[in-house]
């Protein structure tokens, strides 16, 4: 390889098919510098050089495809440079740019593999049309860079990566990427504008938008999924966007919350066909889901001091492995479910997770009996299906939904009586059997007025057979609603005591009549209870 250094040159300088493999060192060019009529493998490498004019590539139109020329710039200063320029088919640029600065940076129209850009700064940086040899390896890497205006229109590639830079601001638009866009460790301090046809992985960590965002999917390739979203200790100020078209899905979104998070981050129309997933402590933040449908959502250890809201969630495409989970310690905080159907997932399972807080308008519930801690019974696990219940049933009673609220505790008394055992809590159970024979736990009237119906004639009919008196006999339904009248029926005891009737018959007689009454009063008495579940306290 051939070395020129230190020299000045005060014309155009044309690198052409003449010129071997050249780095030029510590070099001023006071015009411009072009590539022409290259037709081999070239490698050119400028070092510490300063280029005060143009540094550009001319095509030359002709049937040679895809040579592959090599440019490296490293500790050098340049006014202009621009690669490419309806080159697509002529060359196959591999680009090296680093510790440089540049005023004005286009590289568009073009073949190239690879682009890595390092340590640089650069006030304008165009990347537009730009294609590729190999797609899967094809990449951009743009690392510990300062960037004014980076402006990324129609690519394809294999992977971009923006690591640990700074931009002023950052558009990208109509463009797809095989395997990932990364976005790390940056600070991008305007609005952020990104347009994307499809990305394997968009994944943002550790980044600062001192402005707003915006992120649209577009609607091409509708049978192929635009990919996945993992979002994980960002900082935004303002606000964010990400909205997906009618009729496209995506493999999932996987949201790491911090405390830095400040301002609105919303999530629009995306159809998930694995999950999504919250996680991290949300301090400050207003994190909006519109319109989302999920085979799984997941909140796992999720901490929610902000805002949390879901407008017409619900399951997509539900199936036998299709979750709604809260796997704790998980805060649902302020947590705001409207016009969202939980129903439509298959399992619902809540596990170490504080509930209290969460309001909802219009929303349509599982039925309860399928909310389970934990898919397997072991001996704790009625006891925090109970707990689970009881949340439920103070959240519900918080958004002044006395029927859910009352549904719900039926459902935890019922958890709560498979926690006892006749051993130890023989009292407390049976209570709790004939309160849900008698009403279902304040959820039926209808089982009251049965349960108070059939006592009646259970008892009086043993009270009946215990006498021998031919016109109480005859008298049966004259002297039962008598008896179903609590204060009437006195006079039947009465008569019963004057026909001498033998011990047993007598004890039998004596605990029928009372037990009876004691089950009828109990009946009404739990008829109108049942009636708490249609009107206020």
């Amino acid at each position: 390889m051939r070395t020129i250094s230190e020299q000045i040159f005060e014309t155009d300088v044309e690198i052409n098919d003449s010129f071997e493999d050249t780095v030029y060192s510590n070099c001023t060019f006071k015009n411009n510098v072009f590539i022409s009529n290259i037709t081999s493998l070239r490698s050119f490498k400028f070092q510490e050089c300063r280029i005060n004019g143009s540094f550009f590539t001319v095509s030359i139109h002709n049937e040679v495809l895809f040579r592959e020329l090599h440019l490296s710039f490293s500790n050098s200063q340049i006014n202009t440079l621009h690669i490419g320029q309806n080159s697509i088919q002529e060359y196959n640029f591999l680009i090296d740019i680093d510790n440089t600065c540049i005023t004005d940076c286009k590289i568009c129209c073009c073949t190239c593999d690879n682009i890595n850009i390092s340590k640089s700064r650069i006030s304008s940086l165009l990347l537009d049309s730009c294609m590729w040899k190999q797609l899967e390896s094809s990449r951009i890497n743009i690392h510990e860079s300062e960037i004014n205006k980076l402006y990324v229109n129609r690519i394809s590639y294999g992977k971009l990566n923006i690591i640990s830079s700074k931009l002023v601001s950052l558009d990208i638009k109509d463009s797809a990427f095989v395997s990932e866009l990364n976005i790390i460790s940056s600070t991008i301090q305007q609005d952020t504008n990104i347009a994307l046809i499809h990305s394997k992985i968009f994944y943002i960590k550790r980044t600062i938008f001192e402005s707003k965002v915006n992120c649209e999917y577009s609607s091409e390739h509708k049978k192929k999924s635009k990919g996945k979203i993992v979002i994980k200790d960002i900082t935004i100020k303002e606000q964010a966007r990400f909205t997906a078209k009618h009729d496209v899905f995506f493999d999932s979104i996987d949201i790491t919350v911090t405390p830095q998070l400040l301002g609105e981050i919303s999530f629009i129309g995306f159809q998930l066909q694995d999950s999504l997933t919250l996680r991290g402590f949300n301090k400050n933040a207003d994190l909006r889901f519109i319109a989302v449908s999920a085979h799984t959502i997941i909140f796992l250890d999720y901490i929610n001091w902000g805002t949390t809201s879901f407008l017409h969630l619900s399951s997509y495409l539900p199936d036998d492995k299709s979750y709604f989970a809260c796997l704790g310690p998980t805060y649902m905080g302020n947590m705001i479910f409207d016009g969202s159907d939980l129903a439509s997932f298959t399992n619902i399972q809540i596990l170490d997770s504080s509930l209290i807080g969460i309001k909802y308008t219009n929303l349509k519930w599982p039925s309860p009996e399928r909310i389970v801690p934990y898919p397997t019974v072991d001996e704790r696990y009625w006891i925090k299906k109970r707990e689970i219940y009881r949340q439920l049933k103070y959240c519900a009673e918080d958004n002044k939904d006395r029927i859910q609220a009352l549904t719900f505790k039926s459902y935890e008394l019922d958890a709560y009586q498979r926690t006892l055992n006749w051993k130890e809590n023989a009292s407390d159970l049976l209570m709790l059997w004939l309160n849900k024979l008698s009403n279902n736990h304040g959820l039926s009237w209808i089982r009251g007025v049965m349960f108070t119906i059939i006592s009646c004639l259970i008892f009086y009919f043993i009270f009946y057979l215990c006498q021998d008196d031919f016109m109480a006999k005859y008298f049966f339904w004259e002297n039962i609603l008598k008896y179903f009248w609590l204060p009437n029926g006195i006079d039947d005891l009465i008569s019963f005591f004057k026909s001498n009737p033998n011990i047993f018959t007598c004890i039998m007689g004596v605990i029928s009549y009372f037990l009876g009454k004691i089950f009828i009063a109990y009946g009404i008495f739990q008829t109108i209870s049942a009636f708490r579940k249609y009107v206020k306290n």
